[in-house]
């Protein structure tokens, strides 16, 4: 079952969403697994590229942090994956008003592989 947990860090917010206890494991395989736990940035303000990358970095500790609750809260799920804390993958949704590019949002991905 998806979860969704909102935080708010250095004037943006942050949205973890995970999977919780209640997720059927036979539902997860090695194609979908990279996709249990990832973070949206969506700023309330225009924020170019580079400063909204740059927020995402300074906020990232916290971000592990919450993400490290969320699993022990669900440890009985997540006792079936390796969990590396850091992100293997991120996109970006940008804008552009001439000169500037601007983030519309930001999607980051937690490393997580299914156990052999």
């Amino acid at each position: 079952m998806r979860k969704m947990r909102k935080i708010h860090l250095n004037d943006n917010d942050y949205i973890i969403e995970y999977n919780s206890n209640k997720t059927d494991l036979t539902q997860i395989n090695k194609m979908n697994c990279g996709e249990l736990i990832w973070v949206l940035l969506e700023p309330k303000k225009q924020l170019k590229e580079h400063k909204g990358i740059e927020a995402f970095k300074l906020a990232e500790n916290e971000l592990f942090r919450e993400i490290k609750n969320i699993i022990n809260d669900n440890i009985s799920f997540y006792k079936n994956f390796n969990i590396e804390y850091t992100f293997n993958r991120k996109s970006l949704n940008l804008y552009r008003e001439f000169p500037n590019i601007f983030l519309e949002k930001m999607h980051a991905y937690l490393k997580i592989e299914l156990k052999d």
